[in-house]
């Protein structure tokens, strides 16, 4: 993608890197015109032409933004022009480009800093993407349902446990990475999570926050859960805080049945206890019954009457 503002030079330029087939160029005037062309497609380069210090630094900030929402990453280079307010090569990638190229630059130099551009990218995401693989393996060995928390309370990383508990929850396939943590939450108890939140992103490496919640949309269908947040090392652009999401469910169902068995044993001893008052007092009217009767000194039985 080659920005410029200017029509003439843009025209000139992309028939210049064109030319023989050399590259397939797309032109835009803006960073609105780039953020176009990245919907539409993966390019290799961005090359912001630099007419003078302000103009062109503002220009490859405005673009550089534009590359927050792109999955892959896109080098930008600054393409010098023979004005002298340019800006110099320092000036221009301290504004956010990672290479610049002068005015004169013939095709070939402009695709070998492309290219050299594009190795240092595939050597980092390889190693990125080892590092990832490393990572989600580490995660998985861990039974319970674990999620690498970012500095802007994102989920940056989750193992296999928590997306089926996530699944579970949502009912679909989509992944919680990339969302806050929050979302795992019932609306009501959000307002504790991110007071635990605020706590432990205060506490010094080594800090634990826990919060007893419940995860899905309401309370009648929710999921009781236990969170425990762990504050990890300061990491500028990696997680955090670890959350270790306890699923209560079946803790629950047995403290459950623990007390329906408890109630029960009471039943049981309670009619028990009952049926033995019950004996007790049939024996204690017998007796009485037997106190109160006449003592006979013989066998018969003699009737009177009167007349």
């Amino acid at each position: 993608v080659l920005v410029d503002p200017d029509s003439a030079r843009r025209g000139a330029r992309r028939s210049h890197l064109s030319s023989g087939g050399a590259a397939r160029v797309i032109t835009a005037s803006d960073e609105y015109d780039v953020a176009d062309a990245l919907r539409l497609m993966d390019p290799d380069v961005v090359l912001v032409s630099a007419s003078d210090a302000i103009l062109g630094g503002k220009l490859i900030r405005a673009v550089r933004a534009q590359f927050d929402e792109h999955p892959e990453p896109v080098p930008i280079v600054a393409w010098q022009s023979r004005l002298s307010l340019q800006g110099s090569p320092a000036e221009l990638l301290e504004a956010g480009a990672d290479a610049v190229i002068s005015d004169d630059a013939t095709v070939d130099e402009v695709l070998a800093t492309v290219r050299a551009l594009r190795r240092v990218i595939a050597s980092a995401t390889r190693r990125t993407g080892q590092q990832a693989t490393s990572l989600a393996a580490v995660l998985d060995a861990v039974q319970a349902s674990v999620a690498l928390i970012d500095r802007d309370g994102r989920v940056h990383d989750a193992n296999t446990a928590l997306q089926l508990l996530w699944r579970e929850m949502t009912g679909q396939r989509s992944s919680p990475v990339g969302g806050e943590l929050a979302q795992f939450l019932i609306p009501s108890d959000r307002p504790a999570l991110a007071e635990a939140m605020a706590s432990v992103f205060s506490a010094v490496a080594g800090g634990v926050v826990t919060v007893e919640c419940t995860l899905g949309v309401s309370l009648s269908r929710g999921i009781p859960a236990h969170i425990k947040l762990v504050r990890l090392e300061d990491s500028a652009t990696g997680p955090v805080v670890v959350a270790q999401v306890e699923d209560l469910r079946e803790q629950r169902r047995v403290e459950e049945m623990l007390q329906s068995s408890r109630w029960r044993a009471l039943d049981r001893q309670q009619t028990m206890d009952m049926a033995a008052r019950l004996r007790n007092l049939v024996m204690a009217i017998s007796q009485s019954v037997g106190a109160l009767a006449p003592v006979r000194t013989s066998g018969d039985v003699v009737l009177s009457s009167t007349h």
